[in-house]
């Protein structure tokens, strides 16, 4: 049944994505392995008389790999591809979430000016001088007009509906298309206490690329100062953490199974799957940071 679900999600074009390759990489380490060996099956040595050539073993090595590839089970090609969908969501819940918090930024902009202009052209009686208006109140007028009208073709050419609207109904639109998957697109739920923890790392990650590069600094005319090494160091170390998120990479969305066609024990190997591979995920971004730092 699971196979079946997830079908179109097999034939998607982000498998080829680098998340794809990484998440293959995973798989052989993955609490869902492949299919085990058959019972009696003997495996042959080669025999130490026969020369092994630098072509015979890429041979040997690209049969091996295209083995594991076979051996890999069908749930764990599908958790596989779950995961990429999933993050394919992310990314794109996180785009919409930008541009609608854009968009929201410029339309109260546009309405506080408005509201501003028209206080001062129809409301505010204390302009310029003694009878006609002053050149104050009518600028106020011209750019209230302006306003008024770049609001109202904003909301006439469709701009509205696709900078605020949809990207608020994003849930909505993307659980109705998987719906036939027996899917569903949820938001993480994050607790106050980690998102306290995320503004302390946000606030404590300038200040510590500012002396890590001074530290820096100081190597260039000191480059054996082993007190100023070992600051760097952990700096570098320090600064790899704070900007890994508390969620791993299990951020803003998340994709569960329908309850109702999948069995607990189907759901919590999913999850299993999921949590093992973010973990090994954010580890190798702290030392993929680490690296380009150094």
């Amino acid at each position: 049944m699971l196979e079946d679900k997830t079908a179109s999600v097999q034939n998607s074009p982000i498998r080829s994505s680098p998340l794809s390759r990484r998440i293959h990489d995973y798989e052989t380490d993955s609490p869902i392995r492949g299919t085990p060996p058959p019972e009696g099956g003997v495996r042959h040595r080669r025999r130490s008389s026969e020369k092994s050539t630098p072509r015979a073993r890429g041979s040997s090595r690209s049969r091996t790999r295209a083995k594991e590839e076979v051996e890999i089970s069908p749930t764990a090609q599908i958790y596989k591809n779950l995961l990429i969908l999933e993050e394919a969501l992310r990314q794109q819940n996180a785009q919409q979430s930008k541009l609608k918090a854009k968009y929201t930024i410029f339309l109260v902009s546009m309405l506080f000016v408005l509201l501003l202009t028209f206080y001062v052209s129809f409301v505010d009686g204390g302009g310029g001088g003694g009878g006609g208006p002053s050149y104050w109140r009518f600028s106020c007028q011209v750019v209230g007009s302006i306003d008024f009208l770049t609001l109202v073709l904003y909301y006439l050419s469709g701009e509205y509906n696709r900078t605020i609207t949809r990207p608020r109904k994003f849930l909505t639109y993307t659980n109705k298309g998987i719906r036939r998957m027996n899917i569903r697109l949820v938001k993480v739920r994050v607790k106050r206490v980690d998102r306290l923890l995320d503004m302390v790392k946000m606030c404590l990650l300038f200040p510590t690329i500012v002396l890590k590069t001074q530290c820096q600094y100081v190597l260039v005319v000191f480059p054996r100062f082993g007190l100023v090494i070992k600051l760097r160091n952990w700096l570098l170390e320090f600064e790899a953490k704070l900007q890994s998120s508390s969620g791993g990479g299990v951020d803003g969305v998340k994709v569960i199974l329908n309850p109702r066609v999948f069995s607990t024990g189907t759901r919590e190997q999913w999850e299993l799957y999921r949590n093992e591979f973010w973990n090994k995920e954010t580890i190798r971004r702290r030392r993929a940071i680490q690296r380009k730092q150094e």
